[in-house]
C-alpha cells in the first residue's frame, strides 16, 4: 500500500471499517513510513462531536464554507503529503502479495492468451468459409433466376417381345 491509498482509507482504519488483510496492509506501511504514521496519530487524537442539525445547518449552510475549507486545509494537506509517494516509479514499489497468487494470476492470463488466440483463428477461418460461400451463391444465382431448360430425350420405344403362354391341361 503505498502513501496515497493509505490517506484515502485512513478514516476508515480509525474507524475499524478495514478487512483483515487491508488492515494488515495498512499496519504494515505505517510500520515503515513515518509520515504516514504522523498523519493517522495526528487524526486519532482529534476527538470529534457530531453537530446539531441548527450548528451544521448554520456552519456549512454558508455561500463560502468549502472555499475557506481549502484555504484553511490545503497547505496543512501539502505539508504532510510524503514527497517519496510522488516520485516513487511504479516499478520499484514492491508487490505484497503471495507467489502463489502472483503464479496463479499468470497462469489465468496465459489461458486468457491462448484462448484468445484460438478463437481469433477459429474467427478468420470461419470468415474465409463464409466469403467462399458467398462468392459461390453469387455464381450461382444468376442460374437460379433463368433456370436453363434442357430438352429431356424422348425414351426410346422397346421393342416388343412375343410371350406365348399355351394353355396347359386343366386350365379351362
Amino acid at each position: 500500500m503505498d502513501c496515497a491509498a493509505l490517506k484515502d482509507r485512513i478514516a476508515a482504519y480509525l474507524d475499524g471499517q478495514l478487512g483483515e488483510a487491508e488492515q494488515e496492509m495498512f499496519e504494515a506501511h505505517l510500520a515503515c513510513c513515518p509520515d504516514c504514521v504522523c498523519v493517522t496519530d495526528t487524526l486519532a487524537t482529534q476527538a470529534f462531536s457530531p453537530l446539531n442539525a441548527e450548528t451544521r445547518d448554520r456552519v456549512c449552510g454558508a455561500t463560502d464554507f468549502w472555499q475557506e475549507m481549502d484555504c484553511a486545509l490545503g497547505p496543512s494537506l501539502t505539508e504532510m503529503a510524503p514527497i517519496c509517494a510522488i516520485t516513487t516509479r511504479w516499478t520499484r514499489r514492491r508487490l505484497n502479495l503471495p507467489l502463489p497468487i502472483v503464479m496463479a494470476y499468470a497462469a489465468a492470463f496465459g489461458l486468457a492468451v491462448v484462448w484468445g488466440t484460438r478463437h481469433m483463428v477459429r474467427a478468420d477461418d470461419a470468415v474465409q468459409s463464409l466469403e467462399r460461400m458467398s462468392t459461390e451463391i453469387n455464381q450461382e444465382r444468376p442460374l437460379t433466376a433463368e433456370p436453363q431448360v434442357r430438352p429431356r430425350p424422348r425414351p426410346r420405344p422397346q421393342p416388343y417381345r412375343l410371350v406365348s403362354h399355351p394353355p396347359q391341361r386343366g386350365t379351362f
